[in-house]
């Protein structure tokens, strides 16, 4: 991995963002390259592909900003982008080639991830020959409804990484006939397990592909690889390849077997591959995992869909045990920030009666006393300007989260406010120049966001 710096949040005095970039460079930074150019750059397109030229890394685009930072922050910003600067992106190359078949990856839910197959093309110095289609609703809006293969298609990498299908031939049953005078039907069975797919629907109305047998090893396989990883509890020297072959010498048909592995210590020791040092590690892995355990860590481990750590460390904030959390499935979740039908439907239809036998091999570790995320008794606030990060939908929910947190809101500046929030700090607002003479800080609404809310 390399760092290139393009920027300089804070720590320097110059009022130049070039002169940032010659300051990081003398301290030894590698800097992005750049030009200061004084003209119209819109009347020269082509200058802006010959800067693309100077690098020795892909890139997909060129950002062109005002150099004099004091007059690019007061240019503000929208709830997409700044306003003192603009994006150039360049068009991707496409490459044609030919349509060899569909593959089909599981994931831990038993979803089937179409993978388009396709005649080996040279891209940007390297062989690519599959694309993720993502899901059935995609596949069927870019290669139709039937007979995927032979087509022509187009592949181009996006952000010059990642191959994507640009467009293809669509062709349907009447077009089509197979050798042995079969049209082909392109509904498929599992990789794994061989079990004809279903259809499923998002609540959005996207179509997707999954094998329902709940004994698919592709799908366990992939679960207990979940549970164990680092999204997970994180159980050091537990691998994929480990859990495969577990699973192959039936020694584990669920995740709850995970910490029943003890009793396989001896024929675990003599398999090939394996030796005592080895087998010893993994099991102290496994005993040193069931203690002490976060509560969001293994939410996040049970693989409920769109149920991660990022929400499942929001869910321990009101319920700070498993069993409040049980008690909770089946409640209305969309009264919490942040948490939409969709979540709220996926927390709610999840089996857990593997979960609740797991349990019983665990030790949590003791919940906070306070499990919200900050505490603002004592302190004030003013809210004033326009809300961007997304956290909030306007200030009314920003107050409320204040005053859920012991703080209070006010509306006007007086000594008694502790903070303003603002996401132009340069504004010449009565609120603004009112806390300078104050001495009040002024906040933008990402840094209220890191100190005492969702990232603190």
């Amino acid at each position: 991995m390399s760092f290139v710096a393009w920027d300089c949040i804070k720590g320097l005095n110059e009022r130049k963002l070039s002169s940032e970039l010659f300051c990081l460079k003398d301290f030894g930074f590698t800097v992005v390259p750049f030009v200061i150019e004084h003209y119209d750059i819109e009347d020269d397109f082509d200058y802006l592909k010959k800067l693309a030229k100077i690098l020795d890394y892909p890139i997909d685009g060129i950002v062109i900003k005002y150099d004099n930072i004091d007059y690019y922050q007061s240019l503000g910003s929208t709830q997409h982008h700044f306003r003192g600067g603009l994006a150039f992106k360049f068009y991707d190359e496409e490459y044609e080639t030919t349509l060899k078949y569909i593959d089909y990856d599981i994931s831990r839910t038993g979803v089937l991830t179409p993978v388009a197959v396709f005649e080996p093309i040279d891209i940007d110095g390297s062989t690519v020959s599959r694309a993720s289609l993502h899901n059935l609703s995609v596949m069927e809006e870019t290669l139709g409804e039937c007979c995927y293969f032979g087509q022509k298609l187009a592949v181009y990498k996006a952000n010059q990484i990642i191959p994507q299908i640009a467009w293809a031939e669509k062709k349907n049953f009447n077009e089509v006939i197979m050798n042995n005078g079969m049209t082909l039907d392109h509904f498929p069975t599992c990789p794994i397990c061989g079990t004809l797919a279903t259809v499923g629907e998002s609540a959005t109305g996207v179509k997707y592909l999954y094998c329902p047998n709940e004994q698919c090893e592709g799908k366990l396989a992939q679960q207990i690889d979940h549970f164990c990883g680092k999204k997970g509890l994180d159980i050091k020297g537990i691998s994929r390849a480990t859990i495969e072959k577990l699973i192959d010498w039936g020694w584990i048909n669920s995740i709850v077997d995970i910490f029943k592995l003890q009793s396989h210590k001896e024929e675990w020791i003599d398999q090939p591959g394996f030796g005592k040092l080895s087998v010893n590690k993994i099991l102290s892995a496994i005993d040193e995992s069931s203690k002490n355990v976060d509560l969001s860590a293994f939410i996040s481990s049970l693989g409920i869909p769109l149920v991660g750590r990022t929400v499942a460390k929001e869910i321990i904030k009101y319920y700070s045990t498993w069993e409040d959390f049980r008690d909770a499935v089946g409640g209305d979740w969309t009264i919490f920030d942040g948490f939409g039908p969709e979540i709220s439907n996926a927390i709610n239809k999840f089996n857990y009666v593997e979960a609740d036998e797991i349990v019983k091999y665990l030790t949590f570790a003791a919940p906070k006393e306070n499990n919200k995320c900050g505490d603002l008794t004592g302190l004030t606030f003013c809210v004033t300007g326009k809300l961007n990060s997304g956290r909030w939908k306007n200030r009314d929910e920003l107050a409320n989260y204040i005053t859920s947190l012991g703080g209070k809101v006010v509306s006007a500046i007086s000594s008694k406010v502790n903070y303003l929030i603002n996401n132009d700090a340069t504004s010449t607002s009565a609120k603004n120049i009112a806390a300078q003479k104050n001495n009040i800080p002024i906040i933008t609404e990402i840094e209220f966001n890191d100190k005492f809310g969702q990232n603190c």
